[in-house]
């Protein structure tokens, strides 16, 4: 068995998260989802936490998603923010929807212990929804948390477009603000083995060296945007064809990484894991994105 304790973080980006999905049906494949103890998400990546936990597979992940689509999180119209409804946006209608269709003791008794992190913020106004310098990073248990899917929800209300969730007289935005890479909470869990998939470009690596061992980091850097309004103009398309192809795309960079862990002799029969002395951070190169660029563009012009 492997000694070291070894997590999976699933970061924050809004509709990219799919990308997340084909990450986890190339691990799922080689039979490494059962190797994590710990699963850890930020925003979009605490709702896949959850479906985790649940014990889904990435097929009924994806079943999941068929309800995370434009109409059913922008469909009810654009609201004018107040101090009562302070988002443009309403998310609770699309998570009393997924609630119906998640048994809450699946949650209780998963094999994953499953954290979400969330911003909690001073004030439940317009301004504090932004104002980073007065928040607080909070971390919640989903196993034992009372409420797991107003964490997640928390977890998951980006600022102004969604609003603050509250949760016993506490007041939260997205955790993405303080923590988008959800790293954290497994390094607080002891995890010296970290599979991490960003949906985004800004993973800053140096920040872990002397913190854990070994990074796998599913990282691409064609996948997503180099400059920040497209990225978030990106992150609220949940329109099918981006999710598919970000789904794909999850895959074939997952699919790479993991071959390159078996030919660095990291990863071996059985899925047993030899960490390496010292830190080792396992990512794609440069070339080796561009091919997966290209080859998702001619799958994609393809099925089209």
């Amino acid at each position: 068995m492997n000694k070291n304790k070894i997590g999976l973080a699933l970061g924050g980006g809004g509709a990219k998260g799919a990308y997340q999905i084909g990450v986890i049906r190339a691990l799922e494949e080689e039979n490494l989802m059962d190797i994590f103890k710990y699963v850890s998400g930020t925003s979009i990546g605490s709702i896949n936490t959850l479906l985790l936990m649940t014990g889904k597979d990435h097929l009924q992940m994806l079943d999941m998603w068929k309800y995370i689509q434009n109409e059913n999180i922008y469909g009810p119209g654009m609201q004018r923010p107040s101090e009562d409804k302070p988002g443009l946006y309403d998310l609770k209608p699309l998570f009393e929807t997924l609630i119906k269709k998640i048994d809450i003791d699946s949650i209780r008794n998963s094999k994953y212990q499953g954290y979400a992190t969330a911003a909690k913020v001073k004030k439940n106004s317009l301004i504090h929804q932004l104002y980073t310098k007065e928040m607080t990073r909070y971390v919640f248990h989903l196993n034992t948390f009372n409420k797991p899917f107003h964490a997640v929800l928390a977890s998951s209300s980006i600022p102004l477009l969604f609003g603050t969730t509250t949760i016993d007289d506490n007041v939260y935005v997205d955790g993405g603000l303080l923590d988008n890479h959800a790293i954290e909470p497994l390094i607080e869990n002891g995890c010296e083995v970290v599979f991490s998939v960003p949906i985004d470009r800004f993973l800053k690596v140096d920040k872990y060296k002397d913190r854990i061992k070994l990074l796998i980091d599913f990282t691409s850097k064609t996948a997503f945007h180099r400059t920040m309004p497209l990225d978030l103009i990106d992150a609220m398309r949940f329109e099918r064809d981006r999710i598919s192809e970000r789904f794909f795309y999850g895959y074939h960079v997952a699919k790479r990484v993991i071959q390159k862990l078996k030919d660095m002799h990291i990863l071996g029969n059985n899925n047993i894991l030899t960490v390496p002395l010292g830190f080792t951070h396992v990512t794609l190169t440069k070339e080796e994105d561009k091919e997966i660029e290209l080859y998702i563009k001619e799958i994609m012009n393809y099925e089209s």
